[in-house]
């Protein structure tokens, strides 16, 4: 009297339950974390920004409290010293750098594409890839946008025949 049994059902649900929660924990235990990335970009600056990395001669590897610093050049590709920011991180932080040098004014980050605004200043799109340079030699890139709405459309169109392969050393 009031003892209950557990059912084989109800011990094969648990089974499942608790194999799915120890997978989770372990994925999540073992994902590798990347490292925060600042980008600091001219006054003004619209288009596409790529980050070329594993290049010898490119900018040295700089951090700002923990973050890996960028400073984007005019033309907007950087050859980068950092090697891929590999695994999970939070998203960039993209600045304007006033004429002074030292101050900064922040560009919002937007995640999703539906939520980019016609008429608002935004850093979004990111993406990675690989291209091959002449001998098949790969040229790790990541690149994003910054721009309103309209402005990333154009530069998206116009980004998809760039081969980025030729900046690299």
């Amino acid at each position: 009297m009031g003892q209950k049994r557990i059912k084989y059902g109800d011990m094969k649900i648990l089974f499942i339950i608790g194999s799915i929660l120890i997978a989770g924990i372990s994925y999540l235990w073992h994902t590798q974390v990347g490292e925060t990335e600042i980008f600091l970009l001219p006054k003004g600056y619209q288009g596409a920004v790529y980050i070329i990395y594993n290049q010898k001669n490119g900018q040295l590897v700089k951090y700002d409290n923990g973050s890996r610093l960028y400073e984007v050049p005019p033309e907007g590709i950087i050859r980068s010293q950092f090697g891929p920011n590999d695994g999970w991180s939070s998203f960039l932080k993209c600045y304007y750098v006033e004429s002074d040098g030292k101050s900064r004014s922040e560009i919002p980050f937007e995640t999703e594409n539906k939520n980019r605004k016609n008429d608002t200043l935004q850093a979004c799109c990111l993406s990675a890839g690989t291209s091959l340079k002449n001998g098949g030699k790969p040229v790790v890139y990541s690149m994003f946008y910054i721009g309103t709405k309209q402005a990333i459309d154009s530069a998206s169109i116009k980004e998809e025949k760039r081969e980025i392969s030729k900046y690299a050393e």
